[in-house]
């Protein structure tokens, strides 16, 4: 189906009494697969191991499941049912909701932040204990025909979200080169309505990593997985990964990496001017390099 949208889309179907998946789906939509005229198999491939990722534990809805070192629950608190029925409303909590969310930043595993002129955020997180389109929460806000014309869908705007878990964020860490980090971002434009926390890493910061949203590659072509996304399975509790597997990683070669605390949580461009000028652009239509030196980009900003 050429009008599916998505190049690909997944999760879990069965978990174990411990919240790991042991069935999942994935369902491909090969129309819509973008295809790298040098090599189509590793953009092929790059998108599968993307969406099993998504079943194995990089997915919002495992987050809650997530285990200690010993097997206990990270999580303790019970669900809260919420809806987001449609692009009228939204309530937090709605007994009648068919949405449920937990606390993730009472078990140390997401947070919001303040930061690059986005937020405060009030999310069901961070104690926060009613939220509704109503009071024009800022935890979500309507996107216009998004999915829907006319009309829109809420989604998670104007938070900044990081997970925090231990060893993402001693690699995060590392992988900025920024030893006061906070937290490894999450996408806040993802690819799903209704959503408060997000299944991929932020994009800006994290573009071409293994799980920034499939599409958003850029000029660059080949994604690579970085310590980062390993560490999740890890402070996830049901894997052990090897990071010698991970992509040996080259600074101004590989997005973001060994850039510093400005890039991770600072604003791309300020007044018209980025310090970062081999990743953001400030001229629309302008021509360049891109990072990889594989191709020509072209500046487009909105």
């Amino acid at each position: 189906d050429e009008e599916c949208g998505y190049a690909a889309y997944a999760g879990p179907c069965l978990l174990d009494q411990c919240g790991r998946t042991i069935f999942g789906d994935v369902t491909f939509c090969w129309p819509a697969i973008p295809v790298h005229p040098f090599d189509t198999t590793a953009s092929s491939l790059a998108i599968a191991v993307h969406e099993l990722a998504h079943v194995l534990g990089f997915n919002e809805h495992l987050f809650r499941y997530f285990r200690e070192s010993d097997g206990t629950p990270k999580v303790t608190g019970d669900p809260v049912p919420w809806s987001c029925s449609d692009y009228l409303n939204y309530e937090y909590p709605d007994t009648a909701g068919g949405r449920s969310d937990v606390d993730l930043s009472a078990a140390g595993l997401v947070e919001v932040f303040t930061e690059r002129g986005i937020g405060p955020c009030t999310c069901p997180m961070n104690g926060t204990t009613t939220m509704s389109s109503a009071a024009n929460s800022s935890c979500m806000v309507p996107v216009a025909g998004l999915y829907t014309s006319p009309g829109a869908v809420w989604r998670t705007p104007t938070c900044v979200t990081k997970l925090i878990t231990p060893r993402v964020l001693e690699k995060a860490r590392e992988h900025f080169d920024c030893p006061t980090l906070n937290g490894a971002e999450l996408e806040n434009q993802d690819t799903s309505a209704c959503r408060i926390v997000g299944s991929h890493w932020e994009a800006r910061i994290f573009l071409n990593e293994l799980m920034s949203p499939v599409g958003m590659y850029g000029s660059l072509h080949e994604n690579f997985v970085s310590e980062v996304t390993l560490a999740l399975f890890e402070d996830s509790g049901w894997y052990l990964p090897n990071y010698s597997n991970a992509d040996t990683l080259i600074e101004d070669m590989h997005w973001g990496y060994h850039q510093g605390c400005s890039f991770a949580t600072e604003k791309c461009v300020e007044n018209g001017v980025t310090d970062f000028g081999k990743f953001w652009c400030t001229e629309a239509g302008e021509y360049s390099c891109s990072l990889d030196h594989t191709a020509i980009s072209a500046c487009m900003m909105n």
